[in-house]
């Protein structure tokens, strides 16, 4: 539970925090900071943090949900890119032995070095223009999180965790590491300044290994971009011209692995992806 002293912070009480850090919000880095504690207690069940439990955050903006996991006994590892946020955050948090903050992009930064090989979690807000890669680069990590628990733009969360249907490029990336569960919406007024768009929280719980090996992995992305690219034409059209096979080559092979060659992209399973991963014939 989000305890009595945070309860009686009011949006106003942040606010007033966050202006006596002499910070403005940075459009550039896509900050928007979450107020609203009713959220952060929702999010911390979300992420049903225990004890000792190791857990990074991206930026931590005025260090609401990270007071929300130190008092549930989380030791957090907060990484901030914003200079003034960063030297804010470590001077309010610099009596707490439980947290650290990592004053790097989050995007690029070593998950194995910064905890030292344990096993951890990551309960975030994260920036809407980079959110994708931030998740990414988590989930192709030689040591990825156990599970993610973050905020993100809802079209974002929506195409992460879609199905047959709706499959883009980027629930592919996702699918192959992790089980996405959509949890729910935030809305704009919950934050400050207020983003233009709706704010979902979805869970990533990551698997023990991706679906296939690496190699298969870069052929898959190699033929889900050309596809996705062009979302619009057939498989067949779109991969015998991708990849400079012929079409009659294109379409044995697709009716080979039970794939229809005049469909979209977007309109094939998760499994049919797999399979074309594995294919030995569409190849570039």
């Amino acid at each position: 539970m989000v305890d009595a002293e945070m309860r009686r912070m009011s949006e106003d009480d942040w606010l007033r925090r966050f202006r006596s850090w002499g910070v403005r919000p940075s459009k550039s880095m896509g900050q928007n900071f979450l107020l609203d504690t009713d959220i952060v207690e929702r999010i911390t069940d979300a992420a049903d943090i225990s004890s000792g439990q190791l857990v990074i955050e991206v930026g931590p903006g005025m260090g609401i949900l990270s007071e929300a996991l130190l008092n549930r006994g989380a030791h957090v590892i907060a990484i901030e890119m914003d200079d003034d946020i960063a030297s804010r955050i470590a001077d309010h948090f610099r009596q707490n032995d439980n947290y650290t903050v990592i004053h790097k992009n989050a995007a690029t930064t070593d998950m194995s070095a910064i905890t030292n090989g344990r096993t951890y979690d990551v309960v975030a807000n994260l920036p809407y223009s980079v959110a994708t890669l931030i998740v990414r680069h988590f989930l192709e990590s030689p040591h990825p999180p156990r599970r993610l628990t973050i905020m993100v733009q809802k079209e974002v969360a929506a195409r992460m965790a879609a199905g047959t249907g709706d499959l883009s490029l980027l629930t592919l990336a996702t699918r192959l590491y992790a089980t996405p569960t959509l949890l729910f919406d935030v809305p704009k007024d919950a934050f400050y300044p207020p983003p233009k768009v709706t704010s979902s929280v979805i869970q990533l719980n990551v698997r023990e290994t991706p679906l296939v090996d690496s190699e298969a992995r870069s052929r898959l992305f190699t033929m889900a971009t050309i596809a996705f690219q062009q979302r619009r034409k057939t498989l067949l059209n779109s991969l015998s011209r991708g990849l400079s096979l012929d079409k009659p080559t294109v379409a044995d092979e697709l009716d080979h692995l039970g794939i229809d060659p005049a469909a979209r992209p977007q309109a094939i399973s998760l499994e049919s992806w797999l399979a074309l991963s594995e294919s030995t014939v569409l190849q570039p």
